[in-house]
């Protein structure tokens, strides 16, 4: 029996940063995304041929995800969310003529407790990423972009937490 990749906990700043190396999309953390677990607040979506085109803001960018009838599940759930709201998206990058952006696999509406819970795994996912030694073909630049991005992310849970 094949075993689906996990999904990991993922900024959009991250997502945005892949590269592709050897096949793989690698972040400037170091990590190799495939699958990813996002959550945000739902700020626009619309619909073209078929094809609904949806942006999630989650505190360190917004992030561009498209589906079709070929993912009927997160299409039928993205038509029926009324933005803003808070949602959970499970989906694969894709990466076509240097766009990125998230294919859904599962769209889900979220409280805003489970998005903070969500920020904390997510924080403490990318701090341990961005701890560890590795070679990577991203410039300290695309790197530091990141890490201010986390820097962001960690102000919003204090803001959520605060109130």
């Amino acid at each position: 029996m094949m075993r689906r990749m996990p999904a990991k906990r993922t900024f959009a700043a991250e997502i945005y940063s892949v590269k592709e190396v050897n096949d793989r999309l690698v972040s400037a953390t170091g990590r190799a995304l495939k699958r990813v677990f996002v959550t945000g607040v739902l700020v626009d979506v619309t619909e073209r041929n078929g094809v609904v085109k949806a942006q999630i803001f989650d505190g360190t960018g917004k992030l561009t995800i498209f589906c079709s009838k070929y993912q009927p599940e997160a299409l039928v759930a993205l038509k029926s969310i009324d933005a803003p709201a808070y949602v959970a998206v499970v989906g694969r990058i894709k990466a076509v003529d240097g766009k990125i952006f998230v294919r859904p696999e599962f769209v889900n509406t979220i409280t805003a407790k489970e998005h903070e819970l969500w920020l904390r795994e997510a924080i403490y996912a990318t701090d341990k990423a961005l701890s560890a030694e590795v070679d990577l073909p991203h410039s300290e630049e695309e790197r530091q972009r990141v890490v201010d991005a986390l820097e962001r992310a960690k102000a919003r849970l204090q803001e959520l937490t605060a109130s």
